[in-house]
């Protein structure tokens, strides 16, 4: 059957109807039209939602790691604070040694006098 005897066809089938059963038709078609495509929104509303809660986990994963990196470095700067057990603590009444001892004095190389005693020997 060709395109035109189809339509042909479809036209009789559609003209024996009232019009208010063709009414109705036309907005049976509306409805299945207009819900199909509330499906398809709903499904693309579903997979964009799963999307979002994948990124949000992801964030605070990133987020999680973020602040144990953090809790870290607090401690080693906790730990680089803190005072040692291992080194004797200072008596403060001696401003004066603390200095001498936080200061080393610079070590002068001591000259070679012998050959300064040869020469007055030798006179």
């Amino acid at each position: 059957m060709n395109r035109k005897g189809f339509f042909l066809k479809e036209t009789k089938v559609i003209a024996k109807f009232t019009p208010s059963q063709r009414s109705r038709r036309h907005d049976d078609v509306a409805a299945a039209v207009i819900l199909k495509k509330l499906e398809d929104i709903e499904k693309e509303n579903r997979s964009l939602k799963e999307e979002i809660r994948k990124r949000d986990s992801l964030f605070v994963e990133a987020l999680e790691e973020m602040k144990h990196q953090l809790d870290q470095i607090e401690e080693h700067q906790q730990q680089l604070i803190a005072p040692t057990p291992e080194k004797p603590e200072i008596d403060t009444s001696e401003p004066s040694s603390q200095e001498e001892e936080s200061e080393p004095e610079p070590i002068m190389p001591k000259k070679d006098t012998r050959s300064l005693w040869a020469r007055i020997w030798n006179k």
